[in-house]
């Protein structure tokens, strides 16, 4: 079936793309991947769990739906506890067990291919059209001043060590007064990871910049005074 839709869509390989559109640019890098291998890595931008073709995020409500029932069953016996208790039928459970009519049938999680899921992410993506992405763009330059707010320390200064969770810019932006449309304030940080070609991992904590010249002298100035105090207090 995907194969299907991405019959009439054509994707250039680099040498394909270059031999009409030249380029000096040492930094250009050219990533090859077939069409449908191109297709499940953008959608794994909008939450595509990875290697879904393979079985991986498939069903992922499985199991969540039985614990509730079960906790609604249990908090209905407890609702209903001490009231008179059922008087049972003896030769009716005798005849049940012997036809295992109350035994319980272990219930398995599906084995066929869940397309629900392929579906929710598509739909994420075709929902971030160039609209949605042009909307996002003037927000964001509106008010630069405004935007940047929201890359303060704690101190509300401008820090190289400010990092933000690209997944939570869309609220730290709310908080700052931003209208945000619906579909772009769900799919923000998805936008900024396809199309924004942002740097970023996957990890949280503050970002250490590389150490300058200057900062390096000045740390070896501090190591050879710490370590002359060191030796002066030895001899003392």
């Amino acid at each position: 079936m995907m194969i299907d839709w991405l019959d009439e869509f054509k994707l250039l390989q680099p040498s394909d793309f270059l031999r009409d559109h030249p380029t000096n640019d040492a930094e250009l890098i050219c990533l090859i991947q077939e069409k449908e291998e191109f297709m499940l890595s953008t959608l794994e931008f909008f939450g595509l769990p990875k290697n879904y073709m393979e079985g991986a995020g498939h069903f992922p409500w499985w199991g969540k739906e039985k614990k509730d029932d079960k906790l609604a069953l249990a908090r209905k016996r407890a609702a209903t506890k001490g009231g008179k208790a059922k008087v049972k039928n003896a030769a009716l459970e005798k005849a049940k067990k012997k036809r295992n009519i109350d035994k319980k049938v272990e219930e398995v999680k599906p084995t066929y291919f869940d397309i629900a899921v392929f579906q929710q992410c598509f739909r994420r993506f075709v929902a971030c059209d160039g609209r949605v992405r042009s909307v996002a763009r003037q927000m964001l330059l509106r008010d630069l001043n405004r935007t940047m707010k929201v890359f303060l320390d704690e101190h509300k200064e401008m820090s190289y060590k400010k990092c933000v969770d690209v997944f939570e810019l869309a609220r730290l932006l709310a908080t700052e007064g931003f209208d945000q449309d619906p579909v772009l304030n769900e799919n923000m940080a998805s936008i900024l990871l396809c199309f924004g070609e942002i740097e970023h991992d996957i990890q949280y904590g503050e970002r250490i910049p590389p150490e300058t010249e200057d900062e390096r002298k000045l740390r070896f100035i501090a190591e050879v005074k710490a370590k002359e105090l060191e030796d002066a207090i030895k001899e003392a």
